[in-house]
């Protein structure tokens, strides 16, 4: 993966997109010497996206699943007040 600066990658924003798209090779872009983001092509982005996509709809699984075998406590939300939100998070964190 290439680095570059911010104010690097701002003057030459054109040839940097160019060349992630032809090579789908990264450019890791940095701001006072920390990373600060990532170029990607389209295609990796698309790929990250479904990444993420397959992980919520694994997690949205478990946590059903969870629901179906009465492992998850559910509070009354909106609460009336502080100390009934207080009171219902407590309960369902075991506190």
């Amino acid at each position: 993966m290439n680095e570059v600066t911010l104010q690097d990658a701002g003057a030459r924003l054109g040839s940097l997109i160019a060349r992630a798209a032809r090579t789908g090779e990264s450019v890791r872009i940095t701001r006072d010497g920390c990373a600060a983001g990532v170029l990607v092509s389209v295609e990796t982005y698309a790929e990250l996206q479904e990444l993420r996509r397959d992980r919520d709809r694994r997690l949205l699984a478990e946590q059903a699943a969870a629901d179906a075998r009465g492992e998850i406590a559910w509070i009354r939300y909106p609460a009336r007040d502080r100390s009934e939100l207080a009171r219902g998070l407590n309960e369902a964190l075991d506190l």
